[in-house]
């Protein structure tokens, strides 16, 4: 798929299977402008929905390519084919709020990856060595976010591969900046600016690095342990990795990729999407801290003060987002779960009795819900998150971080039943009191059965005397027991 000399290659080459898991990504993305459609032509209306080209695509996995014999075994043959396909299958179904399947087709993109030899450097050199990197960094930032988002361990890690960046000299690192963005006028908008798409990848690869790390050395298993076991081991680790991400943020601000909140908005979309995730980041790694903090009045330090730094954060994430979010035709689908964690921090602020400017949080908090709902008319969770933000920020002031977070992982947990759930609740919170709003809340989880694997998964990490992760027990409690929330 890749040559940096002829601009007519790929397109007539391109293999049907992954064109079709090409049009399975892009038929998630809202169209300002409806496909014009013959008369009575019900399968150019069909085709238009993301369903069709997945399952197209997964009939096509299954096909030999020398002949139409169709087997399943075909889909496991590795090739660099069948791993871009698995990979862009499993971003797709991520962002339709189909979690497990996309962590399984993630799994198997990765073990086919690893089968190719895909974490080791390339012998040849030209596009195939090129196609073979950009394919294993796209994977491994991929993983790293259905890992960060879902809670599931990390599966490829950075000490296992020396593969190198895809190199930033290549034609597409100087594609221009579209003429039109939505929502502005072309004469405010920067067009001769470059795009640099390999530039913004390889910052992307050394975030993904980062949030690796946090996935493995506050969120896992052990590691929790021995935050909650050695209250000094787990204040250092945590200054320790918020080191490293203001480093990263600062290496960032010293080049020319640097995020431009001025009048002139010249940043390109990678670098937005990446400022973004770097601050949920942030907010992921404070978190589990804030109730240690505020139970420890020795703490006086207020720069490290977790609270403030998550609020901070979410503000931040609030600041670019009223800049950028109309300027750009889509955003992906991991803006998604960066916007819940923002609100859900705002949220938990504003019911504070000392939380400080409750207007501007109230403010803040009614925007994310405005660009959950947009990115809900193109990606399934951003609406199933925009409702439950809806019917939470109803609940009385005494409401606490731990009901919060069941109730963010029980979205994630109820995969494709969740549209259907929440509609239904969004129209009863519409006649409800605020009582009425936290038993809807809890009616939707208790009726909403998970998934098995989702059960596996919260056994495993759930921990009962783990006060920083009670909300792993307190939720696998209620999908077990159905038992309702203890507000």
């Amino acid at each position: 798929m890749y040559t940096s000399f002829d601009y007519t290659y790929p397109s007539p080459s391109i293999p049907k299977i992954l064109a079709s898991a090409m049009f399975a990504i892009a038929a998630c993305v809202d169209r300002h402008q409806p496909i014009q459609q013959r008369f009575g032509d019900t399968h150019a209306s069909s085709s238009a929905e993301p369903q069709f080209y997945f399952e197209e695509a997964l009939n096509l996995l299954q096909t030999s390519n020398d002949s139409n014999e169709k087997t399943p075994k075909y889909a496991f043959t590795p090739s660099i084919i069948n791993c871009q396909t698995l990979t862009i299958l499993a971003l797709q179904q991520h962002g339709v709020a189909e979690y497990s399947r996309a962590a399984i087709l993630c799994g198997l993109a990765s073990s086919m990856a690893i089968e190719l030899r895909l974490h080791r450097p390339h012998e040849s050199d030209g596009p195939q060595r090129e196609i073979r990197h950009r394919l294993w960094w796209n994977l491994f930032i991929l993983e790293k976010m259905i890992s960060c988002e879902m809670g599931r361990p990390v599966m490829l890690r950075i000490e296992e591969t020396d593969t190198p960046y895809p190199s930033i000299s290549e034609a597409d690192e100087f594609e221009l900046l579209p003429t039109t963005m939505k929502g502005r006028n072309v004469s405010n908008v920067n067009i001769v600016g470059k795009m640099r798409t390999l530039s913004v990848l390889v910052t992307s690869i050394d975030l993904a690095v980062i949030m690796e790390r946090l996935s493995r050395e506050v969120y896992g298993l052990l590691s929790r342990r021995s935050i909650r076991d050695d209250c000094v081991f787990g204040e250092a680790k945590r200054m320790e990795l918020w080191s490293v991400i203001r480093k990263w943020e600062s290496d960032i601000e010293a080049s020319p990729l640097r995020l431009e909140l001025s009048k002139d908005l010249t940043s390109v979309p990678g670098i937005v999407t990446n400022y973004v995730v770097m601050h949920s980041g942030t907010i992921l790694l404070h978190r589990p801290f804030i109730a240690r903090w505020i139970s420890n009045p020795a703490n006086i330090s207020a720069s490290a003060n977790p609270l403030k730094i998550c609020i901070n954060s979410a503000n931040a994430i609030c600041t670019i987002l009223e800049k950028y979010f109309d300027d750009f035709y889509g955003l992906p689908c991991d803006m998604v779960f960066s916007i819940f964690t923002a609100a859900s921090t705002l949220l938990y602020q504003s019911k504070q009795s000392d939380g400080g400017d409750n207007t501007e949080s109230q403010r803040r908090l009614k925007l994310c819900i405005h660009w959950l709902s947009v990115l809900g008319k193109s990606w399934k969770s951003a609406g199933a998150r925009q409702q439950l933000l809806i019917d939470l920020s109803a609940m009385p002031q005494d409401m606490n971080m731990t009901t919060l977070a069941n109730a963010a992982a029980a979205v994630d947990a109820q995969g494709s039943t969740t549209s259907q759930l929440l509609s239904e609740q969004a129209s009863a919170h519409a006649q409800s009191s605020t009582v009425d709003a936290t038993s809807s809340v809890a009616k939707y989880v208790s009726a909403a059965p998970a998934a098995a694997e989702d059960w596996e998964f919260l056994r495993e990490f759930g921990d009962s005397s783990d006060e920083f992760y009670a909300l792993d027990e307190e939720l696998r409690t209620l999908l077990e027991n159905d038992q309702q929330w203890k507000l």
